[in-house]
């Protein structure tokens, strides 16, 4: 709530894209944060590069690789082996079952002899304390997203091509 104001206002980060880390206002007298004691810690830690993730200090943040519709994925690195894997962070409470029934999908899905080498390996994953998470495995390569866009679009595709990933 801000001072003065009778609603809720949504304060999101306050800091310097990229050059400071992005956070949540503290509370202070002209505003306090409007949120339940279960959200308090979910909310509290957001990923940016560089930090390390809590419960899990031997990553690294390194970049955002994108968003959907319950959270962020983000790359990150151990720093001593530069092994790399993909984070899915959820964020909000509402959207933990839909990351629990990714997690049992893709773990299905990774018992599935064909499709070995077609879809990202669920490394691990943390669904009882903050922050939420799905680690999978890491593709140098890039999504099928980043494939298309690298080659110009799914035009640049032949018929054969889009109806071979379309199999996959």
């Amino acid at each position: 709530f801000l001072k003065g104001l009778p609603d809720a206002q949504e304060l999101f980060e306050a800091g310097v894209k990229g050059e400071a880390p992005l956070s949540a206002p503290p509370d202070s007298e002209a505003a306090r944060r409007a949120v339940s004691p279960g959200e308090a810690d979910l909310l509290g830690w957001r990923p940016f590069p560089g930090v390390s993730i809590p419960g899990r200090t031997n990553w690294r943040v390194v970049r955002k690789l994108g968003e959907g519709g319950f959270g962020e994925a983000w790359l990150v690195e151990q720093p001593k082996s530069k092994r790399k894997s993909v984070y899915k962070f959820c964020f909000d409470p509402t959207h933990l079952a839909s990351l629990k029934r990714e997690v049992t999908l893709l773990r299905a899905l990774n018992d599935n002899p064909a499709a070995e080498g077609r879809i990202a390996k669920v490394l691990d994953w943390s669904m009882d304390t903050p922050p939420h998470f799905l680690e999978l495995q890491y593709y140098e390569e890039g999504s099928l997203v980043t494939y298309v866009e690298t080659i110009g679009g799914m035009i640049k595709l032949t018929l054969i091509r889009r109806m071979e990933f379309l199999a996959q």
